[in-house]
Parts: structure tokens; sequence; C-alpha cells
């Protein structure tokens, strides 16, 4: 599956609308926990979400309330301080791989373009009911998001929060949706859609990666989290075993903290103690894969599908580390004596791994994928190392 374009809902994915939600409750003059119940209930049993003020106050005419609080300078906007610390990085990330981006939701469209530009997103497209002639969830909204995008609909993602009006009516209409498990919509219907094996995100930090294939939205291998990362690591530690951290998580130890999903740990020890560690691991339920196995390299995971990559290296007088066959041709790959000078931390404790200079030289020579541009333009941000051509921003 290819994905050329991205369009994204607009509350509860990319801007938090608990503020607005508050200050109808102020406007109402009614408790905000009142308010919020009612919703919460209100979406439990799928109804419209304007039913709230109906509710509220019987007879109440949104309309001409809406045309009041604008009068009054009080109008229903959204502003920059609303958007989600995750949204702006994604769609950062997603237009620097050559993807549309858009935004496309029922809010009137001058409240989103202004929330655009005051949240300075980059944007290619907004769609809006008052542009398109169409609101969501009718398909009629998602044929003019189709022609909007100007690539056939299988190669089009739609983010929202919603399955009734975003994921459903999307791929209704041949579109690649997607939930986000965020608000009180997200949270309801997340497990709706889990068990329709619809796809299901936490969070827009995990979006490249979806549309990469790099994390499967419902795939067979468990994420590797930094809490399962640091129990691998402290269970090698109480056993002596030396290991150097490679791969995602060594670029995330170079960070300091877990900036992206990960599927596996590499690590990186002495060829003398791969069987060592190999046992270690099995006595805490991890098995050896066997595909693609070699002596010093090799794979294990355990029943949860959490998987460990184990690099044996053999390391010679000038403490280059020796990876695998090494043909006198000098063609061999090397772990150059600088580069397992690293030091990261993983969930407050210091652990070792590769360098920063090492990791960004290391992506470089091949297209990279969604992980690979953001580990790399990550460290070049932390520690100012020059990116390689490829790894530029766009």
């Amino acid at each position: 599956m290819v994905i050329r374009a991205v369009f994204f809902d607009v509350g509860y994915t990319l801007f938090d609308e608990t503020r607005l939600w508050r200050e109808w409750a102020e406007w109402l003059r009614v408790d905000e926990r009142r308010l919020f119940t009612t919703l919460g209930e209100v979406i439990a049993q799928g109804r419209d979400h304007r039913e709230v003020f109906e509710l509220l106050r019987p007879g109440f005419d949104l309309e001409a309330e809406q045309t009041t609080r604008i009068r009054a300078g009080r109008p229903h906007r959204l502003r920059a301080s609303d958007i989600y610390a995750d949204a702006r990085p994604c769609l950062a990330n997603v237009k620097a791989r050559g993807r549309l981006v858009g935004v496309a939701g029922n809010f009137p469209s001058d409240v989103i373009q202004q929330a655009m530009l005051d949240a300075d997103l980059p944007v290619d497209v907004v769609g809006a009911p008052d542009r398109w002639g169409a609101s969501k969830p009718s398909i009629a909204f998602f044929q003019r998001l189709i022609d909007a995008a100007g690539v056939p609909p299988e190669q089009i993602a739609y983010v929202g929060d919603r399955l009734d009006t975003d994921v459903i009516p999307a791929r209704d209409s041949g579109i690649y949706g997607i939930l986000i498990r965020r608000g009180p919509w997200g949270e309801v219907h997340a497990p709706k859609a889990q068990a329709m094996d619809l796809p299901v995100i936490a969070s827009l930090a995990k979006l490249p990666y979806v549309l990469r294939g790099l994390r499967p939205v419902r795939g067979s291998t468990a994420e590797m989290t930094e809490a399962d990362a640091a129990e691998i690591l402290r269970l090698l530690k109480s056993h002596w075993i030396e290991v150097w951290i490679d791969g995602g998580w060594g670029v995330d130890a170079l960070l300091g903290h877990q900036s992206r999903p990960h599927d596996d740990l590499d690590l990186v020890l002495r060829q003398s103690e791969i069987g060592r560690i190999a046992e270690v691991l099995g006595a805490a339920g991890f098995r050896r894969v066997e595909e693609a196995a070699r002596p010093f390299n090799f794979v294990m995971v355990d029943r949860r599908g959490r998987e460990v990559d184990l690099h044996g290296v053999v390391f010679d007088a000038a403490g280059n580390g020796l990876y695998g066959p090494q043909p006198a041709s000098g063609s061999g790959r090397i772990y150059p004596a600088a580069a397992i000078t690293g030091t990261g931390t993983i969930d407050g404790e210091s652990v070792r791994c590769m360098t920063a200079e090492y990791q960004v030289a290391n992506h470089a020579g091949y297209d990279p994928g969604d992980a690979d541009f953001h580990d790399v333009n990550a460290l070049h941000e932390r520690f100012g190392i020059e990116l390689p051509r490829q790894f530029a921003r766009r």
C-alpha cells in the first residue's frame, strides 16, 4: 500500500476541543462536570453531540447562539494553544516524505484556515462543508476529499477520532481510515474499532510508521516499550553481560527518552557471550528464531512478541568490533572502536550505546524510511551533526 495523501480531522485529532466545551458550559451557565457527563452519555448512546445543548437547555438554537457569541466577542474558535503536541511534528514528517497533507472536518473553513495559520501547520488542502457543499459522514464529503487529493482513494489515509463520522465512511469510500484514540469519542470508539479489526493509533507520533508499514497497525510484533527495554537490560546487567545498544533504541538512549515506537531491541555484544545471553533470555521466556539465524546474529522473541536482535562481535587489538565474516578484501562489517563509546539513558538508567556520529553515518547510503528519517533528524537537532543529503528536510 502506497499512501500519497494524508488528511486529518480537526477536533480531538489535531486540536484538543476541551477548552471549547468548557466555554460552552460557561456560556450556558451550567456546571462543567454536568456538561461533560451529558456529553459522555450522548456519545455512549451513539447520538448526535448537538443533543447535549438541547438536554441542558430545552429549545436551544445552536446557530442563533453561535451568532450571539460572535457579536459578544466570544466566537467558537480554535487557538494555537489547543494543538496537540504530536500534531505539528507528525504533519511535518508526513509532508517531508513527499505526501500531500490535508485537513478536512465539519468546522467552518475560516475557523480551520485560521487555526492552521495560527498553529503554523504545514497543510496543502483545507476541506470544510462550506467549501465542499457536503459534510461528514456523507460519501459526498469524502468524494470531495478524493478529488482534492488528486490521487486514487486507495492512496489516501484519513485520520479521525470517530468511527461513525470519520473511519467508517472513509473506508466505505475506499480511503484508508485510521482511528486515533483520544478525546471523548476516541476513547469510546477505539474498543469497537479494534473489535472490527480496524486500525487504531494512540498518538499521531505512530502514524508515519503505520503509513510505511514500519509499525503494523495490527501485526504480530509487540512494541518494545521503554519499560520493556529497561527490564531486559536490567536482567542482562544482573548476569554481568556487557552490551551496547544499537538501532532505534540506541538513538533514543542518546536522546534520553522514547521518541518513537520500536519493534525490537538491538544489542551488540562479544561473540563469546552470545551463548550465555541466549541462555539468560531463554530462562526469561525468550526463544531463538531460527529463520535467517546466523551464529553471530539471531533474534529471540517471547510470548508477548517482544524481540531482541543479537549481534555478536569479536574485538581486535585496536578495539574495533568485527561483525560476521571478514573477507581478505576488507569488506566485512566493522563497528569502529570509536563507535562503541556512546552513553545514554533508558528509563533513567545509564546505558552503553553507539555514538550519535556512528548512528548518522550508518544510516547514509540507502533510501531512508520514516523511522530512519526521524532518527537521523532527531540526532541532528540534538547534537548538531551534519545531515547526509538524503535526510535533509524537504
